[in-house]
């Protein structure tokens, strides 16, 4: 125990152990605790700059003056807010990151006996207050505590030393109350767990869940009806005779409190843990290091009582045995309302075959695979993993050639569920849910009006994954992308809300989620503007059986002449392949079969041995078409395999000379392989028109986009590895210090983070970090290569 003379003693070091200018944001601070809090913090500190919010202005004004008469040298920021409504915290904190680089302690308080409703956001009402804000306020301020010199702590209020048992059954406390022992070991040991979560993620951070004690307070003031007004009177009667023998008085609850956000006898992990050796105010002698939540000491978390000392061996038990005994499941199985169908977990017999990867090479076994049916299950699932402390991916399709989807270690969220189609008959405004994919919406589209949007040819791809990198198809230099005609998605966020985007809503996110999207939340819903299907098109194909290596060469050069010349109709797309045995070229022609005639293609190449030309009135059946030629090369059947890109640019054309070097190579080299293959498709036209910082995809200059692909019977080996990475330096040999992108969908898992970060998203990188930092600081929605908050490259 830590006597009151010595809390005391310690808060009257601060003026001389802690630098001047501290940055604090006090949360629930127009009343009780946090408004004594605050007065002793102020008093203490030297020249300090406080933002306090509350829902009450009369309050707020009269604290900021009572401030300025304690201190006159500090700084006093009211921000008046509903703290329930979690957008109102992300406006507050947005006006605070907007104002400061650095926070030294944010200190929360925020309560309510306020019970029986829902916010307007679904949110049980009291549980919105208690838990959810202040999660929300710790999630958004933590890159500026991250930022702070000395002193980075963040203080909740609640109930700590009194965790117990979590109700999955009532995650958000609908069935208790808070002031019972069933209501407060389950918000209580939430808490915890959540800050031990977030401190994985803050090494540099300590965090404090403390229980205060029974203090007098206008706690509860806020709630009507007769039944309390009746109980206020009769506490107010009896308090003056057992108060003094029973409360703690409450000045000194917030003298206490200012010693928790003070001391150095809670220090970050970070440290040594030795007395002095962290930032806060030094210890005197006699008084250790606090233990931490996991039974070290100066581990970083803390659970106190109101004389400072630790939770007791029996509550670090209880958080043991929640840790160990399935918090996670328990909670994962609660998002999905306790349907054990909707979530699978690694004990189960068949996991293997729910987490079907795509890749064979990268086996991977998710922590836990969840299926939901709702954004708002969406949401629930994300809130277990941030609690639990897991990363997240969604999986859409399951088409990720590094298994991305379903991470090792990491929670799954399948979207399979999200089905949901409708078509607006006078806009032709497409409401696509997650879980479709492109086959699925070419027909409906295609059936609700003739209407379409471009994608890539495979049908068998989801629209969850393929909408959030880029979409390059067939139709790709007349219409441009997919993620063009997105005109607003609903996504989830790392802090668990449900929030829409679009270029006048969260515009910094919609911009990040076409081209990067897999880093920055989960979308759950998608808002297409939808085109005419077209008219006509020309389906064409050629393909040379008995080339040799010079003539192949040839071919390609000539490829690349009339792709790459400005004077190719943007109503043309094509690709050529290259294989072991043949060179083909395919593509359409959207116009007429006159017009696509008086092109002069043959005359451009070698005599082909096989040709087609075939002309459709009928988009979806060339879909179709399409769709079947990709499952017919093999390349969606789950396998071994081994997968490159290369974005080529006007500035990067492939010399003659080196083309020939390629051929002689593909030719030449020990493949390893069992089959391996070339594909190459134009670029420019259309998409050429659009700005790289338009959408976090950037390569809008492509003149073709190069994948190389290798399939092996078993693991991929070195000489499988060493062909494609040999192929793919030969290609770029010939502008060696130009900058070559690659397409965040053809995913090289082999690849340094950082390389594919830059060659995925390049000038726009730092925008993107920024973003990610705003939003998901915790780097929750997270795989190897995906955006890192700040947008490093490491």
């Amino acid at each position: 125990m830590v006597a009151l003379e010595q809390i005391r003693s310690s808060n009257s070091k601060i003026a001389t152990a802690l630098r001047p200018g501290l940055v604090a944001v006090f949360a629930g601070a127009t009343s009780g605790i946090g408004e004594t809090s605050l007065k002793q913090f102020a008093k203490n500190a030297v020249k300090p700059r406080i933002y306090f919010i509350g829902r009450s202005k009369e309050s707020g004004n009269r604290i900021r003056a009572e401030l300025q008469k304690l201190n006159p040298g500090g700084e006093y920021i009211y921000i008046s807010v509903d703290v329930s409504l979690l957008r109102s915290v992300d406006d507050v904190c947005r006006e605070i990151n907007g104002k400061e680089a650095a926070i030294n302690l944010l200190f929360l308080s925020t309560g309510t006996m306020v019970t029986g409703k829902d916010t307007e956001e679904g949110l049980y009402y009291p549980a919105a207050v208690t838990y959810y804000a202040r999660l929300r306020f710790i999630v958004n301020l933590l890159p500026l505590l991250r930022n702070a010199t000395g002193l980075r702590r963040v203080v909740t209020v609640l109930a700590g030393t009194k965790e117990g048992t979590v109700h999955m059954n009532d995650f958000q406390g609908r069935h208790m109350s808070m002031l019972s022992p069933r209501g407060r070991g389950h918000f209580s040991s939430l808490m915890t767990l959540a800050l031990e979560a977030v401190a994985q993620n803050a090494p540099n951070l300590s965090f404090i869940h403390n229980y205060p004690g029974f203090v007098k307070t206008n706690f509860g003031n806020d709630v009507k009806g007769l039944t309390f007004t009746v109980l206020r009177g009769i506490w107010n009667a009896v308090f003056p005779v057992i108060g003094p023998f029973v409360a703690t008085p409450i000045n000194e609850a917030g003298e206490r409190e200012v010693f928790f956000a003070t001391s150095a006898r809670f220090p970050e992990r970070g440290e040594s843990g030795a007395a002095g050796a962290t930032a806060g105010v030094p210890l005197p002698r006699g008084i250790a290091v606090a233990r931490g939540t996991d039974g070290k000491s100066g581990s970083g978390v803390y659970s106190i009582s109101n004389d400072a000392e630790s939770a007791p061996p029996k509550v670090e038990q209880v958080l043991s045995n929640l840790r160990k005994d399935g918090i996670a499941q328990m909670c994962l199985l609660a998002a999905v309302g306790g349907n054990s169908s909707l979530v699978a977990f690694p004990s189960q017999e068949n996991y293997s075959a729910i987490v079907a990867p795509y890749n064979l090479d990268y086996p991977v076994i998710p922590a836990a695979v969840a299926f939901p049916h709702t954004s708002v299950q969406v949401a629930a699932l994300v809130n277990c993993a941030v609690v639990s402390g897991y990363k997240v991916q969604a999986k859409s399709g399951g088409h990720s050639a590094a298994n991305y989807g379903s991470s090792t270690g990491e929670l799954s969220i399948n979207l399979e569920n999200l089905q949901h189609f409708s078509m607006d008959e006078s806009t032709f405004v497409a409401t696509v849910g997650a879980g479709l994919r492109m086959g699925d919406i070419d027909e409906l589209m295609y059936n609700a009006g003739q209407r379409f949007i471009p994608h890539g040819t495979s049908a068998n791809v989801g629209i969850g994954g393929h909408g959030t990198v880029g979409g390059a198809g067939f139709a790709w230099r007349q219409y441009g992308l997919t993620i063009d005609y997105i005109r607003e998605v609903e996504l989830v966020l790392a802090d668990s809300t449900i929030v829409r985007a679009s270029a006048s809503q969260n515009a910094d996110l919609f911009f990040a989620i076409r081209g990067a999207g897999a880093g920055f939340g989960i979308v759950t819903e998608y808002i297409f503007n939808t085109l005419p299907a077209p008219l006509q098109t020309v389906s064409f194909a050629y393909m040379w059986t008995a080339a040799d290596t010079p003539t192949r060469a040839e071919i390609f050069k000539a490829w690349q002449d009339w792709t790459t010349n400005s004077s190719l109709p943007s109503e043309v797309q094509t690709v050529i392949g290259v294989t072991a045995t043949t060179i083909f070229m395919s593509g359409a022609y959207f116009g007429t079969l006159d017009a696509f005639n008086a092109l002069g293609i043959p005359s451009l190449f070698p005599p082909a041995q096989q040709s087609s030309t075939d002309v459709f009135a009928n988009w979806l059946q060339l879909s179709q078409l399409w769709a079947e030629q990709i499952t017919q090369s093999g390349r969606e059947t789950p396998a071994f395999f081994y997968i490159k890109s290369i974005v080529f640019r006007p500035e990067t054309r492939i010399p003659d000379s080196v083309v020939d070097q390629v051929f002689e190579y593909l030719a030449m080299t020990d493949n390893g392989t069992e089959s391996w293959s070339i594909e190459i498709q134009a670029g420019g036209g259309h998409d050429a028109t659009i700005p790289a910082s338009a959408t976090a995809f950037p390569h809008r200059d492509a003149s073709f986009v190069w994948l190389s692909y290798a399939a092996t019977n078993g693991r991929v080996t070195a000489t499988t590895t060493a062909f494609l990475d040999g192929l793919d330096a030969l290609a770029k040999s010939g502008h060696p210090h130009e900058y070559y992108g690659e397409y965040a969908g053809f995913i090289d898992a082999r690849e340094q983070p950082g390389e594919a970060r830059y060659a995925y998203w390049g000038p726009n990188l730092p925008r993107l970090g920024q973003i990610k930092a705003a939003y998901d600081p915790l780097d929750v929605f997270h795989n190897r290569q995906s955006v890192l908050p700040g947008g490093g490259y490491s």
